[in-house]
């Protein structure tokens, strides 16, 4: 789970390993009613990483596990 959109809610975030593709499920929690948007594919930006130190849009490590 992460914050994806920057809304300050949790969407889910997670791999489709046979594409390799990561997806994302927005969070449209109200206030009273939790609810996730259909998944949609996170497109590459073509951003490099220059300062890496996780404050930032672009620059916060991601880790994946592989949970069956």
């Amino acid at each position: 789970m992460a914050d994806v959109d920057g809304d300050g809610k949790c969407d889910f975030v997670f791999l489709l390993d046979n594409n390799r593709q990561v997806w994302w499920s927005k969070n449209n929690y109200n206030g009273q009613t939790y609810s996730f948007s259909n998944p949609e594919a996170i497109t590459a930006l073509n951003n490099a990483c220059t300062n890496p130190d996780g404050v930032g849009q672009f620059d916060t490590a991601v880790r994946f596990a592989d949970i069956k």
